[in-house]
């Protein structure tokens, strides 16, 4: 209660105020219309006087009046300055070379800057300006430019004037382990440090690491600029003076790594520093081709044939003898003589001992079988040939580089045509649709006497294997397909009824031919021959057979 009554006694107080202000406003609106309606002063003394004492209470009012309005123009003229705004310089191509701020403090790329760290009790991060880029919102209104400086261009609150800046980290900022590690090569490598310019604990804190990690900032977090010189060494950092913001570096500092390096190339001598030279490479030849891996000419035999087949049974006897002391049977022994790789490896043997056979045969002694394939090849390449097979399908140069490095392609290729063959093979593969095996089918040849427009016979579906044909239940004589003993022929089509037709006509023709021409010629074949009927019931019965 007792504040709403002051808050009414102020409120009165207001009022009244404003009451007396306006009765002095209609006090001095009366005083200007009667000036306005006062006669002139005249020269009389009389009316001079009274005149005068008038025209000394007007001239009191007027110089009120004056006073009033020179208090009201001088409260006007004590408003403070209108606060200036950031801008930026730009070229005719857009790129900004420098930023202004409200305090007329120049930033341009390449400055080392103050840049302020929104953590509490922090120091201020150092880094030096790479680039300046703008940023604007959509649907706002773009910067104005100044009307005296085109080149200026005032940058309005919808603005964002990002920088690019490269890190330096105090002393501080790295860890303690690096830090430590240098302060002691540093104190090993110069007399326990005792002439380092670093024992100042002045100067000590005024060393900074340069790095390149560059990061994005707002223009808004500058807080001033800074001076920060590059020594080539620590000795040559006794030029450094501990000024008011001035700093120096001599070495880089990589934050993943979390190493420090030189900022300059050094020369590595000894050593431990020497590059290993590769072997000579020979000159190339006059023709200008580059010397490589020619192909040679492996079979120039000297030797007469039989002398090159007498060679090539004692290289299998000596196989088949060695595989049959491995297997420990005769049929081991056979099979080792019989593979080309056998003969393949005497004929090589042969080459390189420039074709004396008794060399070779010395030779072959200590090695007549070469080594089977399965065998140069491990459970676990295999493995990885089996999956890369899996991965990247018959892509042998893949496989190689992925899961094999040490094969050769050729290797690979060799293998897989040996591997597709084994049983796992079968099993790892995917599987196929069903295949028709190896058949015999009935084909038709077609003689001299069978007419041309005669349709052929389509390949017929019906077939047996090799083995049904060799059983002894078919006869010689029986046309394919033969039927099982005791088995039901299967029903023909009509469609292959009448091709059997077709073709018995056919037959019954040529036939009749035949007859015909050898009756014709009767000089050319001694004895009796038949007549024309007993060859038509002969026909007629093969044809019933065949039926």
């Amino acid at each position: 209660m007792t504040a709403d009554k002051e808050k009414d006694k102020e409120k009165e107080k207001d009022r009244d105020r404003d009451r007396e202000r306006d009765k002095e406003r209609d006090k001095r609106d009366k005083a200007r219309e009667s000036e306005s309606s006062r006669p002139r002063r005249s020269c009389t003394l009389e009316g001079g006087a009274k005149n005068y004492a008038e025209s000394e209470h007007s001239e009191d009012e007027d110089n009120d009046n004056n006073s009033a309005t020179t208090e009201e123009s001088a409260k006007k003229s004590k408003k403070k300055p209108p606060k200036k705004k950031s801008r930026y310089e730009r070229t005719d191509n857009g790129e900004i070379t420098s930023f202004i701020t409200e305090d007329d403090v120049v930033y341009r790329p390449g400055d080392c800057v103050y840049i302020e760290s929104r953590r509490p009790n922090t120091p201020y991060f150092i880094c030096s300006i790479q680039d300046f880029k703008l940023v604007r919102n959509i649907f706002t209104s773009p910067p104005f430019p100044c009307p005296s400086n085109p080149g200026v261009v005032f940058q309005s609150k919808r603005d964002h004037l990002l920088m690019n800046v490269k890190w330096y980290y105090r002393q501080s900022e790295v860890p303690d382990s690096v830090y430590q590690h240098l302060v002691q090569d540093r104190h090993n490598e110069n007399d326990s440090g005792r002439e380092l310019v670093i024992t100042d604990p002045v100067i000590k804190n005024r060393e900074l690491f340069i790095s390149d990690y560059v990061d994005t900032y707002h223009a808004a977090a500058l807080r001033g600029k800074c001076n920060i010189s590059h020594f080539s060494d620590i000795f040559a950092a006794r030029e450094f003076k501990a000024r008011v913001d001035s700093f120096f570096y001599i070495l880089g500092y990589n934050p993943e790594t979390r190493r420090l390096n030189s900022t300059q190339g050094e020369i590595r001598v000894g050593p431990s520093h020497q590059a290993k030279l590769p072997e000579l490479q020979p000159f190339p030849s006059p023709d200008g081709d580059t010397v490589t891996q020619h192909e040679e000419l492996v079979w120039m035999p000297g030797v007469n044939d039989c002398d090159l087949l007498m060679y090539l049974r004692a290289a299998r006897s000596m196989a088949a003898f060695a595989g049959m002391c491995d297997g420990g049977s005769t049929e081991d022994g056979c099979v080792a003589a019989s593979r080309d790789d056998t003969t393949l490896n005497a004929l090589n043997t042969l080459h390189e001992s420039n074709y004396d056979a008794g060399k070779a045969l010395q030779r072959l002694v200590k090695k007549p079988v070469p080594k089977l394939i399965e065998k140069c090849w491990t459970e676990d390449e295999v493995k990885r040939f089996i999956k890369g097979l899996r991965q990247y399908g018959k892509n042998f140069f893949r496989i190689r580089k992925e899961l094999l490095p040490n094969k050769e392609t050729g290797e690979l290729i060799t293998f897989y045509y040996y591997w597709k063959k084994t049983p796992e093979a079968a099993s790892s593969r995917a599987h196929r649709r069903h295949r028709r095996q190896a058949v015999f089918r009935r084909i038709k040849t077609r003689t001299a006497s069978t007419p041309v427009n005669t349709p052929s016979r389509p390949p017929s579906s019906e077939f047996c294997e090799c083995s049904e044909c060799e059983s002894a239940a078919c006869p010689p004589g029986t046309p394919y397909p033969r039927d099982l003993p005791g088995a039901i022929p299967p029903p023909m089509s009509a469609a292959h009824q009448l091709q059997a037709m077709h073709a018995q006509s056919a037959e019954l023709q040529r036939l009749a031919m035949e007859q015909q021409w050898l009756h014709g010629h009767p000089h050319m074949h001694g004895g009796h021959l038949p007549s024309q009927e007993d060859y038509y019931s002969r026909l007629k019965k093969e044809g019933d057979k065949q039926l």
